[in-house]
């Protein structure tokens, strides 16, 4: 017969230093400072850039908060269509709850509080499936100086909304 075992509180907090923790959470790792990847749709996009944050939802799995990973690709079944990033100091992020980050395991952490984006900085790296590099960058800036109309016109349509448009314009130009 299997026994079950209590552990109080307290008593988790003294395992913490026995704790091997995965080395993208290990705060000497890239000077203290962990790369996280969020996957978004176009909709969920405008509202993080209209609202200037990251705002909880209820998942599929029923939990309250924002999944974000150390994975730079979309390792999520379903895909989204957008890919933004934020860099979070390794010590907003625990195991425990009196952080804003929460380690679920050794790839992925829970937010289950808004995160503004001016407390971390904050990028995005794809849109509809567009790599957002310096190789699109010089692209869109070429495009943009040649044919200022018909490519702004085809960048609206792009953008859906105009917070995107505004985000994509500023990132165009290097504001």
């Amino acid at each position: 017969m299997r026994k079950t075992v209590i552990i109080k509180e307290e008593q988790t907090k003294n395992l913490m230093p026995t704790i091997d923790w995965p080395e993208f959470f290990h705060p000497n790792v890239n000077g203290g400072i962990v790369r996280l990847y969020h996957g978004l749709s176009m909709d969920s996009l405008d509202y993080v850039l209209s609202y200037e944050e990251f705002t909880p939802k209820t998942c599929a799995e029923g939990v309250n908060g924002l999944w974000f990973s150390t994975k730079e690709s979309c390792d999520y079944p379903s895909g989204y269509q957008c890919m933004v990033c934020i860099d979070v100091p390794a010590s907003d992020i625990s195991r425990y709850y009196d952080h804003p980050f929460k380690v679920m395991n050794s790839t992925h952490v829970l937010a289950e509080k808004s995160i503004p984006l001016s407390k971390y900085p904050f990028k995005v790296l794809k849109i509809k499936g567009a790599e957002l590099d310096e190789e699109m960058r010089a692209h869109w800036k070429n495009m943009l100086d040649e044919k200022t109309e018909e490519f702004d016109k085809w960048l609206e349509d792009f953008c859906e909304s105009s917070a995107i448009y505004y985000y994509i314009k500023e990132w165009i130009i290097g504001e």
